[in-house]
């Protein structure tokens, strides 16, 4: 068991020549053969091999080991995983130690360098026996595990160069985050009657949402390997298909109403951007987690930690998550460069990266360095260095060339030891986060019985809300009627609904004749705020109602909480208030917006560059202690 492990295993250092080499030309580029390689997940279940339980113990300095569990050849084995080290796309070392099974230590290093047609691939692999079995197991790997390990190598090596070859990229160009032209594995072959099954729940999503993204969702639930489909983030699927991602969310939503997906909120680690909850409703979130792997607690807030992700209904295909190597650089795909690093320890990679932004990083420091790949940027001169102690983090953020192979010194100052990575900030922005989908009219619409468990508050660093009231609702009523009042004023909250969602955002609550909306992105906010008066006299007009109606529209932007409250989801905080202060000194037919939101979108420029007259004023709120500045916008003449 865990437990049983008292002290630290010492690192197993290979010596002397490895056991074993696999080594193959492939034609495809070094980026490509990277991206298969470092699957490793992939490579060990093609060679046969058995997945592994691993369970991550926190260490009282701050670190965290690895244990694993697993089964070779049906003897057990247990032990302990290091820290893998690895450069991106040249070279990466797995190392492992046993306390229990045929082996005492085993590495494994993969190697990808350049060749006259290609790739060459090179896998050694060392092995320290424990006794005979040991021994035997040794020259076993060799006949029994190395085949099926170089068939898939070379197969999916081929499939990527072909696709190369098909699209005409060159190897310098592919991105650095897995690409279907870089990381493809062997496709799930569906019955015929699976087959007939998601046809027939695709027809019926079409009625929620008619989107060709549908039927390729479906595509994908079928045939798709059982990794791919461990974590359907939707946003990565739009990025690699080349589609809108508002589409793919909206797809993957009507999937999940109509049975072909279920949603997943899952609580990913900000440092380590692991998922270390996966959780099956909204209800089961709870305001703090804790990361084993980083042996660090964190709290849960809507647009940092908490991702929106999907996975086959179990009734479609059953997804089972297996580990069969958590140590290889295709695990974790937007880490370009890792090492563990002792007190005083250095670590010096030669950077060569696709353009990008890129975050160096130090467990246990919550600071960050920027490293930015840049071919129009200035380089940063000499060789860099980037220090961690223990009280914080030293050294400048970076700009070099693509494919410009500069070294980097990534030192160790703290006493503690640490894992310095340098990652892709592009993992971000493939996820779909808790706040832009609460933010999400449709989201709201398919899934109302979505809410927060009692008691908690979940926070978000910004969102701007959108406040509307009709102008002369008073007298509106008493000229009307009641009945005729309340239709014109019911049909006026499916106009703005309507029109918040089309523009990505979502209807928050009603009050009285008024309407709060939220959105994720500000600028979607005054898209909107635009939309609304250009189209609800008309649109109400289309609904038989003739009595002229004007809007006062307020918006800002920063941050709040999220709440249950009277059977929804709610933001609180000052930023609402605010908004609705905003709102107040608004006329009719004209958008007020406060100075900070105009200054996140180039002085509010999609009002301006349509026409919108902007002045600018400072008004006395109630609520706040100082006038706030806004501008006031009057629609083209």
């Amino acid at each position: 068991m865990a437990d049983t492990v008292r002290e630290p295993l010492t690192p197993p250092i290979a010596r002397g020549d490895p056991n074993h080499v696999l080594r193959e030309p492939v034609a495809c580029s070094v980026v490509a053969a990277w991206g298969v390689l470092s699957r490793t997940v992939d490579v060990n279940r093609a060679g046969g091999l058995e997945p592994f339980d691993y369970t991550d113990l926190p260490q009282p300095d701050g670190t965290s080991r690895r244990w694993f569990r697993t089964r070779i050849k049906g003897v057990v084995a247990e032990g302990e995983e290091f820290v893998s080290r690895w450069e991106f796309p040249r070279r990466f070392e797995i190392r492992r130690s046993y306390v229990r099974g045929p082996f005492r230590e085993v590495v494994h290093v993969g190697e990808v360098q350049p060749d006259d047609d290609g790739a060459l691939v090179t896998s050694s692999f060392w092995f320290v026996p424990r006794g005979l079995l040991g021994k035997v197991f040794t020259w076993g790997f060799g006949r029994e595990v190395l085949p099926g390990m170089r068939r898939h190598i070379v197969a999916e090596c081929g499939k990527a160069g072909q696709q190369e070859r098909v699209s005409g990229v060159d190897s310098s160009e592919f991105a650095a985050l897995p690409d279907d032209a870089i990381a493809l594995v062997e496709a799930h072959e569906p019955s015929v009657a699976a087959i007939e099954k998601v046809e027939q729940i695709v027809d019926r999503g079409r009625r929620l949402y008619e989107t060709p993204a549908l039927e390729r969702l479906g595509r994908h639930v079928l045939t798709a390997s059982s990794d791919e489909l461990e974590r359907i983030r939707p946003l990565e699927l739009a990025r690699s298909w080349g589609v809108d991602r508002s589409e793919v969310v909206d797809a993957c939503l009507a999937a999940t109403a109509v049975g072909l997906l279920r949603l997943r909120w899952d609580v990913v680690c900000p440092h380590c951007r692991g998922d270390k909850e996966n959780l099956a409703s909204l209800e089961d979130v709870r305001a703090d987690a804790f990361c084993s792997s980083c042996n660090l607690g964190f709290d849960v807030d809507l647009d940092r930690v908490l991702e929106v992700v999907f996975e086959p209904h179990p009734d479609i295909r059953r997804v089972v998550r297996a580990a069969y190597c958590r140590a290889g650089p295709g695990t974790v795909p937007h880490v370009m460069y890792q090492a563990r690093l002792e007190p005083s320890e250095s670590f010096e990679p030669t950077v060569d990266l696709p353009p990008g932004r890129y975050r160096v990083r130090f467990t246990g420091s919550e600071l960050v360095r920027w490293l930015r790949v840049d071919p129009d940027g200035t380089a940063t001169d000499s060789s860099p260095a980037i220090e961690v102690t223990d009280d914080g983090l030293s050294g400048p953020d970076l700009v070099m060339p693509p494919h410009g192979l500069q070294p980097i010194e990534l030192r160790n100052g703290s006493s503690r030891p640490v894992v310095a990575t340098i990652e892709d900030s592009r993992w971000a922005d493939d996820a779909l986060l808790g706040a832009e989908l609460i933010a999400d009219q449709r989201f709201r619409d398919l899934f109302s019985g979505e809410m927060l468990a009692s008691g908690i508050s979940l926070a978000v660093q910004s969102v701007t809300i959108l406040f509307t009231d009709l102008v002369g609702s008073t007298a509106m009523y008493g000229e009307l009627g009641d009945a005729r009042a309340f239709r014109l004023v019911w049909n006026h909250f499916e106009v703005l609904t309507d029109i918040v969602r089309a523009s990505r955002g979502a209807t928050v609550k009603t009050i009285g004749d008024a309407v709060m909306a939220a959105f994720v992105h500000p600028e979607d906010a005054l898209k909107a705020a635009a939309a609304l008066h250009d189209r609800l006299e008309e649109a109400l007009a289309s609904k038989g109602h003739e009595y002229p109606t004007a809007l006062k529209v307020g918006l800002h932007e920063g941050p709040t909480i999220v709440v249950t409250l009277n059977g929804r989801l709610d933001y609180f905080g000052q930023t609402v208030n605010t908004a609705a202060r905003v709102q107040s000194v608004s006329d009719g037919g004209e958008i007020v917006v406060s100075q900070h939101l105009a200054s996140l979108c180039e002085g509010a420029a999609v009002l301006r560059d349509t026409g919108w007259h902007a002045e600018p004023f400072e008004a006395p709120l109630k609520g706040l202690e100082h006038p706030l500045a806004m501008w006031r916008f009057r629609p083209p003449a």
